[in-house]
């Protein structure tokens, strides 16, 4: 998302929000949540909450998650659907991406809306 928004130019990426809501919230301290988002560029912003309140922006959207027992002792992994949104400027829904989309494909739905 962030080489998507790169490829808009420095005008284009001020007038664009990139948000990763965590599906993980008993693991994922606001902290965390911070560094982590902090790998993919300065302008992601984390979200977390109570599981009730991640649980019901995961319905919202329609992600699918799952807490699975890891192996032989390990913590336990996150199943989840992996899907890059695309919202306007009312938070209307789009499109949306997979895992697998091109940051071209990426950038270009989000400058038909700038």
């Amino acid at each position: 998302m962030e080489t998507a928004i790169d490829k808009l130019g420095r005008d284009a990426a001020k007038k664009v929000n990139l948000v990763f809501i965590t599906i993980d919230p008993e693991r994922d301290t606001q902290k965390l949540i911070k560094d982590y988002v902090g790998n993919f560029g300065p302008t992601f912003i984390g979200l977390t909450g109570t599981p009730e309140q991640v649980a019901a922006a995961a319905r919202a959207y329609r992600v699918y998650f799952q807490k699975v027992p890891g192996k032989d002792g390990a913590p336990y992994l996150m199943d989840h659907s992996s899907i890059v949104y695309l919202l306007d400027r009312n938070g209307r829904f789009v499109t949306h991406f997979t895992h697998e989309a091109k940051a071209e494909a990426i950038a270009a739905g989000v400058e038909r809306l700038l």
